[in-house]
């Protein structure tokens, strides 16, 4: 097969050790017809330097300032007109893999391919704790969002440039939830979604309550602001868009989206949905004390 160029668009805000770790797994690929273009979506002076000392040793590397919106949507955008490649790949800061994924990814891609979500494991980065357990469950079920909601999570997100040509960019006003509005969009346009496991990509989990109680909340606004934005689509509340995510879940919604329910102990589910029960609703709290 002959090499296909992709170009691997990473944004970045606040996080340098996450964006070095992405930024040293790409450099060890097996696979090497890409560029890097890394976007940072703040006024991180710590990203901009490593970025601009990195794209200094690297000729392959880009690196971009997004300065009008302050959102990964934009960042991507700017990485999306900058890039060369036939392919785009969109990787968040912190994510990493070992050095045949991209060589495998690309193996899979053949003349129909449009969009592909890419299987993420969530791994315990720091001390194990219930909600590093609760996130290493829930996190990132791209089988299933891709399957139910029509979407794949933009932190491990190859796509066509012809579908971006087609449809548009994402969405940069939107400061969560621009994979799932990009990702219905591209559905509606007739492409289809492929889903990738050969091999894993890998993200830290949220480890603390404030992590991933914040999470959580940043998610619950993002879904209000994308009500906010496309209602003839999404309704008033997007509830409906996950129903595990009411203020309190039903354990039915719960136990579709652990990644191993069946695996659990009895003990287990029940320290994990009650966790779960918990960070949702002081996530829903501190959206209302705003």
């Amino acid at each position: 097969m002959a090499d296909i160029d992709v170009s691997i668009v990473v944004p970045v805000a606040e996080d340098p050790e996450g964006l070095r770790t992405t930024v040293n797994a790409v450099l060890a690929q097996t696979y090497d017809a890409f560029e890097l273009l890394v976007v940072i979506d703040d006024e991180s002076s710590e990203c901009e330097e490593l970025a601009e000392s990195i794209a200094a040793r690297e000729d392959r590397i880009y690196y971009y300032i997004e300065d009008e919106h302050g959102t990964a949507a934009a960042a991507r955008n700017i990485g999306i007109r900058e890039a060369a490649g036939d392919y785009l790949l969109f990787v968040d800061a912190n994510v990493d893999f070992g050095p045949r994924w991209l060589s495998t990814l690309v193996d899979t891609i053949g003349a129909e391919t449009d969009i592909v979500g890419c299987a993420v494991t969530v791994y315990s980065s720091h001390r194990d704790t219930v909600f590093g357990r609760l996130d290493q469950q829930t996190g990132f079920p791209t089988r299933r969002t891709i399957e139910q909601l029509k979407f794949a999570p933009s932190c491990c997100l190859l796509v066509a440039r012809a579908v971006v040509e087609d449809i548009g960019e994402f969405d940069p006003r939107l400061n969560q939830s621009e994979d799932l509005e990009f990702g219905n969009r591209a559905y509606a346009g007739g492409y289809s979604f492929a889903y990738f496991d050969e091999r894993s990509a890998y993200h830290p989990s949220r480890s603390s309550f404030t992590a991933l109680t914040r999470k959580y909340r940043r998610r619950a606004a993002g879904t209000s602001t994308l009500c906010e934005r496309y209602p003839d689509r999404y309704g008033p509340d997007g509830d409906h868009l996950r129903p595990e995510e009411r203020i309190v879940p039903p354990l039915s919604g719960f136990k579709r989206t652990c990644r191993n329910w069946e695996d659990l102990s009895s003990a287990d589910r029940v320290t994990l949905y009650a966790a779960f029960v918990v960070v949702r609703l002081t996530a829903r709290l501190q959206r209302l004390a705003r």
